[in-house]
Protein backbone atom coordinates (compact mmCIF):
# COMPACT_ATOMS: atom_id res chain seq x y z
CA UNK A 1 0.00 0.00 0.00
CA UNK A 2 0.68 3.62 -0.87
CA UNK A 3 2.94 5.24 2.39
CA UNK A 4 0.87 7.72 4.28
CA UNK A 5 0.61 11.04 4.90
CA UNK A 6 1.71 11.88 1.17
CA UNK A 7 4.43 14.79 1.83
CA UNK A 8 4.41 16.31 5.68
CA UNK A 9 4.69 20.16 5.66
CA UNK A 10 7.21 22.10 7.84
CA UNK A 11 3.75 23.21 10.24
CA UNK A 12 5.23 26.67 11.35
CA UNK A 13 4.30 29.97 10.16
CA UNK A 14 3.98 33.23 11.48
CA UNK A 15 0.57 35.16 12.54
CA UNK A 16 -0.67 38.19 14.27
CA UNK A 17 -0.47 37.92 18.24
CA UNK A 18 -4.07 37.94 19.56
CA UNK A 19 -5.04 40.84 22.20
CA UNK A 20 -5.27 38.46 25.23
CA UNK A 21 -1.52 36.85 24.43
CA UNK A 22 -0.70 40.05 26.22
CA UNK A 23 -2.27 39.15 29.14
CA UNK A 24 0.04 38.03 32.09
CA UNK A 25 -1.82 35.20 32.81
CA UNK A 26 -2.24 34.61 29.04
CA UNK A 27 0.05 31.70 28.83
CA UNK A 28 1.93 32.80 25.93
CA UNK A 29 5.32 31.43 25.20
CA UNK A 30 7.36 34.46 24.93
CA UNK A 31 10.03 32.53 23.61
CA UNK A 32 7.74 32.42 19.96
CA UNK A 33 6.89 36.00 19.84
CA UNK A 34 8.50 37.66 16.78
CA UNK A 35 8.56 41.21 14.69
CA UNK A 36 8.31 43.77 17.85
CA UNK A 37 5.61 41.82 19.82
CA UNK A 38 3.31 41.54 17.21
CA UNK A 39 3.87 38.17 15.89
CA UNK A 40 4.28 34.71 17.25
CA UNK A 41 5.24 31.62 15.48
CA UNK A 42 2.59 28.89 15.18
CA UNK A 43 3.34 25.01 14.68
CA UNK A 44 1.04 22.07 14.04
CA UNK A 45 -1.26 20.29 11.83
CA UNK A 46 -3.48 23.46 11.66
CA UNK A 47 -1.13 25.27 9.72
CA UNK A 48 0.59 22.80 7.91
CA UNK A 49 -2.70 22.18 5.96
CA UNK A 50 -2.90 25.82 4.73
CA UNK A 51 1.30 25.80 3.72
CA UNK A 52 0.25 22.99 1.41
CA UNK A 53 -2.70 24.37 -0.18
CA UNK A 54 -0.92 27.92 0.15
CA UNK A 55 1.91 25.62 -2.21
CA UNK A 56 -1.06 24.92 -4.20
CA UNK A 57 -2.21 28.04 -5.27
CA UNK A 58 1.01 29.24 -6.65
CA UNK A 59 0.79 26.24 -8.45
CA UNK A 60 -2.38 26.94 -9.95
CA UNK A 61 -1.78 30.38 -10.37
CA UNK A 62 -1.41 32.20 -13.58
CA UNK A 63 0.70 34.47 -12.36
CA UNK A 64 3.39 31.74 -11.59
CA UNK A 65 6.66 32.04 -13.23
CA UNK A 66 6.07 29.04 -15.47
CA UNK A 67 3.21 28.97 -15.97
CA UNK A 68 3.42 26.14 -19.27
CA UNK A 69 5.29 23.60 -16.26
CA UNK A 70 2.64 23.79 -13.81
CA UNK A 71 -0.69 25.59 -14.26
CA UNK A 72 -4.50 26.03 -14.01
CA UNK A 73 -5.37 23.28 -16.10
CA UNK A 74 -3.14 20.99 -13.94
CA UNK A 75 -4.61 17.97 -12.97
CA UNK A 76 -5.23 16.75 -8.50
CA UNK A 77 -3.45 13.67 -9.22
CA UNK A 78 0.11 15.64 -11.33
CA UNK A 79 0.04 18.65 -9.19
CA UNK A 80 0.09 15.85 -5.78
CA UNK A 81 2.78 13.75 -8.00
CA UNK A 82 5.06 16.88 -8.14
CA UNK A 83 4.72 17.74 -4.46
CA UNK A 84 5.80 14.12 -3.62
CA UNK A 85 8.64 14.41 -6.32
CA UNK A 86 9.92 17.39 -5.11
CA UNK A 87 9.84 16.58 -1.56
CA UNK A 88 13.03 16.49 0.78
CA UNK A 89 14.30 13.82 3.47
CA UNK A 90 16.84 14.93 6.26
CA UNK A 91 18.18 13.60 9.29
CA UNK A 92 14.56 13.56 11.67
CA UNK A 93 12.72 11.84 8.35
CA UNK A 94 15.30 8.92 7.89
CA UNK A 95 14.99 7.32 4.26
CA UNK A 96 11.47 8.81 2.78
CA UNK A 97 9.04 7.00 1.66
CA UNK A 98 7.76 5.75 4.95
CA UNK A 99 4.72 5.39 6.54
CA UNK A 100 5.73 8.65 8.96
CA UNK A 101 6.80 11.40 6.81
CA UNK A 102 5.16 9.97 4.05
CA UNK A 103 7.51 10.99 0.73
CA UNK A 104 9.12 13.92 3.07
CA UNK A 105 9.07 17.63 4.02
CA UNK A 106 6.92 19.83 1.78
CA UNK A 107 9.74 21.89 -0.24
CA UNK A 108 7.99 24.56 -2.00
CA UNK A 109 11.41 26.22 -3.81
CA UNK A 110 11.62 22.65 -5.47
CA UNK A 111 8.13 22.45 -6.01
CA UNK A 112 7.81 25.70 -7.87
CA UNK A 113 10.97 24.86 -10.18
CA UNK A 114 10.70 24.87 -14.07
CA UNK A 115 9.86 20.87 -14.78
CA UNK A 116 9.02 19.31 -17.94
CA UNK A 117 7.32 21.95 -19.98
CA UNK A 118 4.41 21.25 -22.88
CA UNK A 119 1.79 23.45 -23.86
CA UNK A 120 -0.75 24.22 -26.64
CA UNK A 121 -0.09 27.33 -28.77
CA UNK A 122 -3.35 26.39 -30.91
CA UNK A 123 -6.38 26.28 -31.17
CA UNK A 124 -7.22 29.22 -29.47
CA UNK A 125 -10.76 29.37 -27.73
CA UNK A 126 -13.53 30.12 -29.93
CA UNK A 127 -11.88 28.73 -32.95
CA UNK A 128 -14.23 27.52 -35.71
CA UNK A 129 -12.73 24.47 -38.82
CA UNK A 130 -15.15 24.73 -41.51
CA UNK A 131 -14.27 21.14 -41.97
CA UNK A 132 -13.48 17.90 -40.41
CA UNK A 133 -9.61 18.56 -40.67
CA UNK A 134 -8.55 20.82 -37.73
CA UNK A 135 -4.92 22.56 -36.96
CA UNK A 136 -3.20 22.06 -33.58
CA UNK A 137 0.04 23.10 -32.74
CA UNK A 138 2.19 22.06 -29.59
CA UNK A 139 5.04 23.04 -27.54
CA UNK A 140 7.44 21.18 -25.24
CA UNK A 141 9.17 23.98 -23.71
CA UNK A 142 10.80 22.91 -19.95
CA UNK A 143 14.39 24.53 -18.88
CA UNK A 144 15.22 21.49 -17.31
CA UNK A 145 14.93 18.78 -19.86
CA UNK A 146 18.07 18.16 -21.85
CA UNK A 147 16.87 15.56 -24.19
CA UNK A 148 13.85 15.05 -26.19
CA UNK A 149 10.69 13.79 -25.43
CA UNK A 150 9.92 10.33 -26.07
CA UNK A 151 6.65 11.08 -27.51
CA UNK A 152 3.69 13.21 -27.22
CA UNK A 153 0.01 11.52 -27.27
CA UNK A 154 -3.26 14.24 -28.23
CA UNK A 155 -6.66 12.83 -27.62
CA UNK A 156 -10.03 14.47 -29.08
CA UNK A 157 -12.85 15.33 -26.91
CA UNK A 158 -15.92 16.12 -29.25
CA UNK A 159 -18.22 16.88 -26.04
CA UNK A 160 -15.62 18.78 -23.92
CA UNK A 161 -14.70 16.55 -21.64
CA UNK A 162 -14.30 12.71 -22.96
CA UNK A 163 -11.36 11.96 -24.43
CA UNK A 164 -11.68 8.93 -26.13
CA UNK A 165 -10.08 9.51 -29.78
CA UNK A 166 -6.22 9.80 -30.03
CA UNK A 167 -5.67 11.72 -33.15
CA UNK A 168 -1.89 11.81 -32.84
CA UNK A 169 1.33 10.21 -31.91
CA UNK A 170 3.90 12.83 -31.84
CA UNK A 171 8.10 11.40 -31.58
CA UNK A 172 11.50 12.86 -30.97
CA UNK A 173 9.71 16.51 -29.87
CA UNK A 174 12.70 18.06 -29.12
CA UNK A 175 12.99 20.33 -26.12
CA UNK A 176 12.06 24.23 -26.74
CA UNK A 177 10.42 22.52 -29.95
CA UNK A 178 6.85 23.60 -31.46
CA UNK A 179 5.28 21.03 -33.84
CA UNK A 180 1.69 21.59 -35.84
CA UNK A 181 -0.15 19.32 -36.90
CA UNK A 182 -3.72 18.49 -38.42
CA UNK A 183 -6.18 15.93 -37.43
CA UNK A 184 -9.91 14.93 -38.36
CA UNK A 185 -12.99 14.87 -36.49
CA UNK A 186 -16.05 12.65 -37.47
CA UNK A 187 -18.91 15.00 -36.14
CA UNK A 188 -19.72 18.22 -36.22
CA UNK A 189 -19.73 19.91 -32.58
CA UNK A 190 -19.29 23.09 -30.51
CA UNK A 191 -17.23 21.66 -27.47
CA UNK A 192 -14.34 20.06 -29.08
CA UNK A 193 -10.84 19.85 -26.89
CA UNK A 194 -7.42 18.64 -27.24
CA UNK A 195 -5.66 16.78 -24.48
CA UNK A 196 -1.92 16.00 -25.00
CA UNK A 197 0.58 14.19 -22.41
CA UNK A 198 4.30 14.23 -23.05
CA UNK A 199 6.42 10.78 -21.61
CA UNK A 200 9.84 11.09 -20.78
CA UNK A 201 11.30 7.45 -18.98
CA UNK A 202 8.88 7.50 -16.13
CA UNK A 203 7.78 10.80 -16.31
CA UNK A 204 4.48 12.21 -17.79
CA UNK A 205 3.24 15.73 -17.94
CA UNK A 206 -0.52 16.50 -19.32
CA UNK A 207 -1.90 19.81 -20.65
CA UNK A 208 -5.30 20.82 -21.66
CA UNK A 209 -5.93 22.90 -24.94
CA UNK A 210 -7.54 26.29 -24.68
CA UNK A 211 -11.17 25.04 -25.69
CA UNK A 212 -13.41 24.40 -25.99
CA UNK A 213 -13.35 25.10 -30.27
CA UNK A 214 -15.85 24.10 -32.76
CA UNK A 215 -16.10 22.02 -35.98
CA UNK A 216 -18.84 23.78 -38.40
CA UNK A 217 -19.65 21.53 -41.60
CA UNK A 218 -21.55 23.68 -44.12
CA UNK A 219 -24.82 22.09 -45.38
CA UNK A 220 -24.12 19.88 -48.58
CA UNK A 221 -26.54 21.04 -51.61
CA UNK A 222 -25.12 18.59 -54.19
CA UNK A 223 -22.70 15.93 -55.05
CA UNK A 224 -20.48 16.24 -58.28
CA UNK A 225 -20.56 13.17 -60.39
CA UNK A 226 -16.42 13.66 -61.28
CA UNK A 227 -13.69 13.89 -58.87
CA UNK A 228 -10.86 15.96 -59.92
CA UNK A 229 -7.84 14.59 -60.34
CA UNK A 230 -5.42 16.01 -57.90
CA UNK A 231 -1.31 16.27 -58.02
CA UNK A 232 0.80 17.51 -55.73
CA UNK A 233 0.64 21.22 -55.44
CA UNK A 234 2.29 24.47 -53.14
CA UNK A 235 0.56 27.26 -53.47
CA UNK A 236 1.97 30.54 -52.61
CA UNK A 237 0.89 31.41 -49.04
CA UNK A 238 -1.64 34.37 -48.55
CA UNK A 239 -0.91 37.27 -47.21
CA UNK A 240 2.40 37.71 -48.86
CA UNK A 241 3.87 39.85 -47.69
CA UNK A 242 2.10 39.09 -44.01
CA UNK A 243 2.66 40.48 -40.61
CA UNK A 244 1.92 38.49 -38.03
CA UNK A 245 0.43 34.87 -39.78
CA UNK A 246 0.20 33.66 -43.24
CA UNK A 247 -1.72 30.93 -44.83
CA UNK A 248 -0.32 27.79 -46.53
CA UNK A 249 -2.54 25.98 -48.68
CA UNK A 250 -1.31 22.48 -50.54
CA UNK A 251 -2.53 19.32 -52.14
CA UNK A 252 -1.50 15.89 -52.34
CA UNK A 253 -2.30 13.12 -54.93
CA UNK A 254 -2.11 10.39 -52.65
CA UNK A 255 -1.65 9.24 -49.18
CA UNK A 256 1.61 9.85 -48.14
CA UNK A 257 4.09 11.09 -45.42
CA UNK A 258 4.07 14.81 -45.61
CA UNK A 259 6.48 17.83 -44.77
CA UNK A 260 6.26 21.41 -44.48
CA UNK A 261 8.84 23.11 -43.62
CA UNK A 262 10.17 26.96 -43.02
CA UNK A 263 13.80 27.85 -44.26
CA UNK A 264 15.56 30.98 -43.58
CA UNK A 265 17.61 32.17 -46.99
CA UNK A 266 20.57 31.08 -45.46
CA UNK A 267 18.80 27.53 -45.45
CA UNK A 268 18.23 27.06 -41.77
CA UNK A 269 15.51 25.40 -40.85
CA UNK A 270 13.29 28.43 -38.95
CA UNK A 271 10.01 25.98 -37.99
CA UNK A 272 8.90 22.52 -38.87
CA UNK A 273 5.10 22.97 -39.83
CA UNK A 274 4.46 19.49 -40.00
CA UNK A 275 5.91 16.39 -40.87
CA UNK A 276 3.11 13.27 -40.48
CA UNK A 277 1.20 10.69 -42.89
CA UNK A 278 -2.01 12.32 -44.93
CA UNK A 279 -4.44 10.90 -47.37
CA UNK A 280 -4.61 12.76 -50.62
CA UNK A 281 -6.29 16.03 -50.23
CA UNK A 282 -6.38 19.95 -49.87
CA UNK A 283 -4.59 21.30 -46.79
CA UNK A 284 -3.95 24.72 -45.27
CA UNK A 285 -1.64 25.08 -42.70
CA UNK A 286 -0.77 28.71 -40.53
CA UNK A 287 2.40 29.87 -39.50
CA UNK A 288 2.27 32.30 -37.08
CA UNK A 289 5.74 33.71 -37.72
CA UNK A 290 7.69 31.92 -35.07
CA UNK A 291 10.48 29.55 -34.84
CA UNK A 292 10.29 25.88 -33.06
CA UNK A 293 10.85 27.29 -30.13
CA UNK A 294 8.72 29.75 -30.27
CA UNK A 295 10.28 32.70 -30.69
CA UNK A 296 8.84 35.55 -33.00
CA UNK A 297 11.27 35.62 -36.46
CA UNK A 298 12.79 38.50 -37.48
CA UNK A 299 11.64 40.14 -40.46
CA UNK A 300 12.85 39.10 -43.51
CA UNK A 301 12.52 36.61 -46.57
CA UNK A 302 11.60 32.72 -46.48
CA UNK A 303 11.31 29.51 -48.00
CA UNK A 304 8.73 27.67 -47.76
CA UNK A 305 8.98 23.63 -48.52
CA UNK A 306 6.71 21.04 -49.41
CA UNK A 307 7.70 17.25 -49.00
CA UNK A 308 5.43 14.40 -50.58
CA UNK A 309 5.52 11.45 -52.75
CA UNK A 310 9.33 11.68 -53.33
CA UNK A 311 9.23 15.61 -54.20
CA UNK A 312 9.73 18.60 -52.86
CA UNK A 313 8.11 22.00 -53.65
CA UNK A 314 8.97 25.29 -52.84
CA UNK A 315 7.15 28.90 -52.69
CA UNK A 316 8.86 32.35 -51.23
CA UNK A 317 7.11 34.43 -48.60
CA UNK A 318 8.15 38.01 -46.96
CA UNK A 319 7.98 38.54 -42.84
CA UNK A 320 7.26 42.42 -42.28
CA UNK A 321 7.93 43.46 -38.49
Amino acid sequence: SEAKPDVVAPGVVVASRSAASFLPNSGQDLTQVVYGGRYVAQAGTSVAAPHVAGTVALMLGEGYTHPDSIGKNSSALRIANRLRQTARGDTFTGTVPNNIWGAGKLDVRAALAPVMGLRFTGPKRNTVFPRHWGQASVISDSTTLNSSLDKVVVVLATDGCTFADTVMTLTNLGVNRSYTFLFKTPAATSRARLLAYGVKGTRTVEVLSDGPFEFAFPTVTGTEDVTPLRRLTLHSSSPNPFNPETLIRFETASESVVGLRIFSVDGRVVRTLLHQVLPGGTYEVRWDGRTDRGELAASGVFFCELSAEGKRLHSKMTLLR
